[in-house]
């Protein structure tokens, strides 16, 4: 899950986006914009509706492609739709490549808000003026953004740092909540507009878009929980020794302020400056793929924001180089089956077994009731198609995982927020090692950090760890778990028969794998542990769970 989900919208906020609404709809005139509606009957009625009361298109506009009048139409919406369209600049499973590199090109910049609001800001913050708190406060920042602005600044002399510490001071803009919310709820009105109305935009979910776009923006908006992400990530990542993420500084932190060291290094961007000092781009190329998974799969925390722009190199040692990462409202976190789908997937295609893969989004619960399983394999079969047979070096790892959500959201799919989040992080993490390094092969990492780490969370010995830990809690829950597995068998005619079956079919599995599990746990316990309370235990539910299976 997103480190922060999103709120209800105020009434306030919506009354600011009905006056907002039409700002936008004639900015969507003027622009255009209503070609970007496909080809159906509903839209060709929506837009002979519509297109009186948004005015005519500028002629400026009319020979430039839709791609491009749509980036400008959000350039002049101003800095919520321009990060609005960044966001969608990161899923190609849901916008045409043209559409992508339009939106690539936004830029999240804005002119700064004045000195003395600055100064406002953090006297209210820190109860005296910013000339008490610092020894120097550089009042040009270094960077403007839609939410917040980076100044430069340097602490007052410690023990530690006699000069005092070089720091950044990130700072929300003034009134940006309010701007948030009112861009929200004009999102959201939109967003149910176009599924209530066009068909083919249900398919996408624009709702589940925009609600993953708020979670986004309301993790930018809490300071103290950007701290704490970067202190928990800074934990994660001192042992290994590849990332490196700077130290906060907890004293000056509020929910408005944010202050951590400054670190200086190199743009990922400009790698001729790397070649020329003999970086070695390979290792370096390697070590961020490595820290990615170490991040999804072994610390469960990763960054979710890794764009050019947040990632900086240490290359002061240039034949061992290392990351440092910037920015850190936006980490995610997987579930525990959230982690071995994403695993299991990605194992499961590199072998080119889709009947599996069908079977682990039924498994999941992301299959509807009324899905064929073999139509779904037959379909992510011809999707992933091209990439069967190819060599795994060829083959890009984001796109593996769009085009199984592609495939997957035409059987009304829809992956979590988190998932999404995934699937954005890893086709910047893999855009960004194969312009250092293009020969990358991300599947000779990936593909045995998978397969080992889903043999120890699925193995025997991982079993036997969690069941020695866990057995109180699991046998508790066990006639309450048969019961629902059980129960589907006894009450047919409440179903439809399709859904019935596969249900049951679904159920059957699920069951027989619980009580083979057991049985072989129990016999691991009995064998290599010292329980034989816990031994016998396992073995007879084990047992009498297979026996009703076998019997019914």
């Amino acid at each position: 899950m997103a480190t922060l989900t999103g709120g209800p919208t105020s009434g306030f906020a919506k009354g600011l986006a009905v006056r907002r609404l039409f700002q936008v709809g004639r900015t969507v005139g003027r622009f255009g914009l209503l070609e970007l509606l496909p080809d159906s009957a509903e839209a060709r009625r929506l837009r002979s509706l519509m297109g009186p009361a948004l005015g005519r298109q500028d002629s400026r506009y009319a020979n430039r492609p839709a791609a491009e009048r749509l980036r400008l139409a959000l350039e002049e919406l101003g800095p919520l739709f321009v990060k609005f369209g960044q966001a969608l600049s990161t899923r190609p499973d849901i916008l045409p490549p043209e559409m992508l590199n339009e939106l690539a090109k936004l830029q999240d910049n804005v002119p700064p808000f004045a000195l003395e609001k600055v100064h406002e800001l953090l006297l209210g913050a820190y109860g005296q003026p910013a000339a008490e708190v610092f020894a120097w406060f550089d009042e040009q920042p270094l960077a403007s953004a839609s939410i917040a602005q980076v100044h430069a600044a340097r602490l007052k002399p410690t023990a530690d740092f006699p000069q005092g510490r070089e720091v950044v001071v990130k700072i929300l803009r003034p009134n940006v909540a309010a701007l948030v919310e009112r861009d929200l709820a004009l999102l959201k009105t939109l967003a149910s507009l176009a599924e209530r109305f066009v068909a083919d935009a249900r398919l996408v979910k624009p709702k589940q878009i925009v609600y993953e776009y708020e979670l986004i923006c309301r993790a930018e908006l809490d300071l103290l929980a950007e701290a704490a992400n970067a202190d928990l990530l800074r934990r994660n990542s001192l042992a290994a020794g590849t990332l490196y993420v700077p130290e906060v500084e907890w004293d000056y932190c509020h929910d408005n302020v944010f202050v951590m060291e400054r670190i200086w290094g190199l743009p990922v961007s400009q790698v001729e400056k790397m070649q020329a000092a003999d970086v070695n781009l390979e290792l370096l190329a390697k070590r961020g793929v490595e820290t990615f998974f170490s991040q999804v799969f072994t610390d469960n925390f990763f960054h979710a924001d890794m764009h050019p722009g947040n990632v900086l190199v240490d290359m002061s040692i240039p034949e061992d180089p290392s990351w440092i990462a910037l920015d850190f409202g936006i980490m995610g976190r997987l579930s525990t089956a959230e982690q071995l789908l994403v695993a299991q997937l990605l194992v499961a295609f590199s072998n080119a077994n889709f009947g599996l893969i069908a079977r682990l989004l039924a498994q999941s619960g992301w299959v509807p009731a009324n899905k064929s399983l073999a139509g779904l394999e037959a379909s992510l079969r011809v999707a992933c198609g091209p990439m069967v047979g190819a060599p795994l070096a060829d083959i890009s790892f984001g796109d593996v995982l769009v085009t199984l959500l592609k495939a997957a959201r035409r059987y009304e799919i829809q992956p979590s927020p988190t998932l999404v989040l995934l699937e954005k992080t890893i086709v910047n993490v893999e855009g960004l090692g194969r312009r250092l390094y293009p020969q990358l092969d991300l599947w000779a990492t990936a593909k045995p950090f998978l397969e080992r780490w889903v043999r120890q969370r699925l193995g025997p010995q991982a079993v036997l760890t969690r069941l020695q830990s866990d057995w109180p809690i699991l046998l508790g829950e066990l006639p309450r778990l048969s019961e629902q597995l059980l129960s589907l068998a006894d009450r047919p005619q409440q179903l439809e028969q399709q859904r019935f079956e596969q249900q049951k079919q679904l159920r059957k599995h699920q069951l027989t794998t619980v009580a083979t599990g057991l049985l072989a746990t129990g016999t691991l316990v009995a064998t290599l542990a010292d329980n034989g309370v816990t031994a016998a235990l396992l073995l007879i539910t084990g047992g009498w769970l297979l026996w009703r299976q076998l019997r019914d």
